[in-house]
């Protein structure tokens, strides 16, 4: 948020413990899903609000980048659509509440590491590359032993159904990877600045991420390495450039986000069933909320509405198949969806301003802009194919991997200023 330097006394320590505790704990929760990343973040910052005043200065609110206080608009009309939305939360606290409450605490743990990371706190990245490290190789392993590390520690019920089980643990170590993919760019860029035996994970964080992607089926990861690491590269040389490309190719994945749609509404069925059966649903879903949009595009149909959208459809001899399952599985158009043309402008002001603030001379050097490059691009691909939008988890461990650019060396040491 800053660069105001704490100086070291019992409220850094104790802050120190618990970013710790945080770091260790993500591999762990993303191993079994994810869901509790948020939580663990939103705790963390919570007890790192004790003491805040002999920490952080009131007149450091000042500093508070112009691309946060969009956010929080974009995040507030959000929250305010859900008043029109078909859609009503069954317990007290919703979605948008969630989301409207926890972004500023996930921003307050990003705010702790980097207050570590400016006193010093260089082990925190490294235990988290052990971590990463350890992750891919247990996915990998649990994958291809027929997942005897998940039942390991949690047997499949005697009575119950494999199949369902197999699925609940497709769907957490697809988490876990997804995980690890946002986590990297930061990783490898640190690791390979620290020089000695750190270049050997900095050099296979990438390989081992591709093979864990392979193995899972999680064909996302493994085009997002490939595009990552693209965009690293052109970053590493024009800084300013990369940056620019990756923060606009973001926001157009928002802006025209219904051109996506309307060109899957166009594609035939000969087209369709030539694709792999994951893909001709979500082209289908696509051209489906294309409709939709066009229907109501200014304000949107409210806050997880998506979930009230039931019509359904045949495809490959599967009969009454969600046309829209929980989510669109495309970001831009679920924002586009449920908040509208409004939403949608608001999503693109906070990366505007999020990249005029970081691309500008002298904000970051060439080896932070290249592990931000990296992590903006997978979260964008990842976004756009994957999760809901709204989902907390996914907010927090994309605000977690962002705060690991704040541990980069300001000053690198082999890739220039």
């Amino acid at each position: 948020m800053s660069n105001h330097v704490p100086t070291p006394n019992f409220y850094t320590k104790k802050n120190l413990v618990l970013v710790t505790i945080l770091t260790i704990s993500i591999p762990f929760l993303s191993y079994a899903g994810g869901l509790g990343i948020a939580a663990i973040m939103a705790l963390c910052a919570l007890f790192g609000l004790v003491g805040i005043w002999k920490l952080c200065p009131v007149s450091t609110l000042k500093n508070i980048p112009p691309a946060i206080w969009a956010l929080m608009v974009f995040l507030l009309w959000a929250w305010v659509s859900q008043f029109w939305s078909p859609w009503h939360p069954k317990t007290a606290l919703g979605n948008a509440d969630k989301l409207l409450i926890g972004v500023p605490l996930y921003l307050g743990c990003a705010a702790m590491l980097a207050a570590q990371a400016r006193l010093g706190a260089m082990f925190l990245p490294r235990i988290l590359t052990g971590l990463v490290v350890l992750g891919m190789l247990a996915v990998i392993y649990d994958t291809l032993s027929g997942y005897s590390l998940t039942f390991l520690f949690k047997p499949p019920e005697p009575d119950g159904d494999i199949n369902l089980r197999i699925g609940d643990t497709l769907q957490n170590l697809g988490h876990h990877v997804t995980v690890l993919a946002v986590l990297i760019s930061p990783l490898i860029v640190l690791n390979w600045q620290q020089g000695g035996r750190n270049r050997l994970a900095s050099v296979i964080l990438a390989p081992g991420l591709l093979a864990a992607g392979l193995v899972t089926g999680m064909n996302v990861v493994v085009i997002g390495v490939i595009i990552a690491a693209l965009a690293m590269i052109l970053t590493w040389r024009w800084p300013r450039l990369g940056l620019s490309l990756v923060f606009g190719l973001s926001g157009c994945a928002v802006l025209f986000a219904p051109v996506l749609g309307f060109i899957a509404r166009q594609l035939g069925p000969d087209i369709r069933a030539r694709l792999p059966f994951s893909w001709e649903e979500r082209v289908a879903t696509w051209g489906y909320m294309y409709d939709k949009i066009m229907a109501k595009p200014w304000i949107g149909y409210g806050f997880d509405a998506v979930r009230t959208f039931n019509d359904t459809h045949t495809i490959r001899g599967f009969k009454n198949r969600a046309l829209v399952s929980l989510h669109p599985h495309n970001g831009g158009l679920h924002i586009w969806g449920e908040t509208g043309l409004v939403g949608a402008v608001l999503a693109c002001l906070a990366l505007f301003l999020a990249w005029r603030n970081l691309a500008q001379p002298g904000r970051l050097s060439r080896a932070q802009s290249v592990g931000l490059s990296g992590l903006v691009i997978m979260a964008t691909l990842i976004s756009s194919l994957s999760y809901g939008v709204w989902q907390d988890w996914w907010w927090a461990i994309i605000i977690f991997a962002g705060a690991q650019i704040t541990f980069i060396p300001a000053n690198p040491i082999n890739m220039g200023k």
